[in-house]
C-alpha cells in the first residue's frame, strides 16, 4: 500500500459519510462501510471493525452485488484470522470462495487460499 493511500481512502469515506442519506446510493454506502472497516483495522481500532464489515456485507447482499459481497467476506475473514478468531472467519471465507468459484475469479481464489489453506484452488 502506498504511503498516501490510507489518507486518500479516509478523505473519500469522510465525503460519503458527510452526504445526506438520500444523496448516497446503497452501493456507495456499502463501499464506504467496507473501507471504513479496513481503515479502522489498519489504525488498530478493532472495536468497530466487525460492525462496519457486517454493515457492508448486509448492504452488498441486499443489492445483489455478489462480487463485492465476496470481497467483503474475504477481507472480514482475513481480519478475523489476524485477530485469532479463525472459527468466525471460516464461514465467511467459505461463502466468499463459493462466490468466487461461481464467478471464476481466480486471483481472488488464490488470495482466499492464503487465508484458508485447506481450500485448494483448481488449476486454470
Amino acid at each position: 500500500m502506498q504511503a498516501n493511500e490510507p489518507r486518500v481512502a479516509e478523505e473519500l469515506v469522510n465525503e460519503v459519510e458527510a452526504m445526506y442519506p438520500g444523496q448516497r446510493s446503497l452501493n456507495l454506502e456499502a463501499h464506504a462501510a467496507r473501507f471504513r472497516a479496513r481503515l479502522l483495522a489498519k489504525g488498530g481500532r478493532g472495536e468497530d471493525v466487525d460492525q462496519k464489515f457486517q454493515e457492508a456485507t448486509t448492504q452488498f447482499r441486499g443489492i445483489g452485488y455478489r462480487f463485492w459481497l465476496a470481497v467483503t467476506l474475504l477481507e472480514h475473514g482475513e481480519w478475523l484470522i489476524d485477530q485469532k478468531r479463525a472459527d468466525e472467519a471460516t464461514p465467511r471465507l467459505e461463502e466468499a470462495g463459493a462466490i468466487f468459484e461461481t464467478l471464476r475469479a481466480r486471483p481472488w481464489l488464490e488470495r482466499l487460499a492464503k487465508a484458508l489453506p485447506q481450500r485448494e484452488v483448481a488449476p486454470a
